[in-house]
């Protein structure tokens, strides 16, 4: 477990490491008009979200998922081993099991989807505030920058929780 632990983790800071070298490679060539569409705190805040779920699902749920392979195909041996029809009904659920994982699977990806872009604005919201911070003071706009961050958090965690929903209902 933990060698392939430690092997994850190195292949998962190695492809973290590369991947930021290319988003810094195609941000630099973009023309300039392309700055004024996108905000610099969104594309930051997307990048770190992505690169923690990537760090995630390659760090340690790519290892669950071949150590659970590996003891589903193990666990069917034996019980086409020691109780034949029984494991054989079972077998016959699996389509069934499959397809409520391929549902779930599309639903959390949509919700986490949406989940980035309201989590990325926020972050925009929050460096425009920051970066502005005398404009925001002189204009007495606190109240309206927490607002506008506060309602673009507050649609992430609807998302979030509409994914936290359908996970365990599945």
């Amino acid at each position: 477990n933990y060698v392939q632990y430690m092997c994850f983790d190195i292949v998962c800071s190695r492809l973290q490491a590369r991947t930021r070298v290319q988003f810094i490679k195609s941000i630099l060539r973009q023309n300039a008009g392309w700055y004024d569409k996108n905000q610099a705190g969104a594309l930051i805040t997307q990048l770190n979200d992505n690169l923690d779920r990537i760090r995630e699902a390659v760090g340690d749920k790519l290892g669950l998922l071949i150590r659970g392979l590996s003891m589903f195909v193990s666990s069917l041996v034996i019980a086409f081993s020691i109780e034949w029809r029984i494991a054989l009904f079972m077998s016959a659920l699996s389509p069934l099991m499959c397809a409520s994982m391929a549902a779930m699977t599309r639903i959390l990806t949509s919700s986490t989807m949406k989940e980035m872009k309201d989590v990325g604005s926020a972050g925009a919201i929050a460096e425009e505030s920051v970066l502005g911070v005398r404009t925001v003071q002189a204009f007495n706009g606190q109240q309206e920058m927490a607002d506008r961050y506060r309602e673009s958090l507050s649609r992430g965690l609807l998302h979030a929780t509409h994914k936290s929903f359908w996970s365990g209902f599945f």
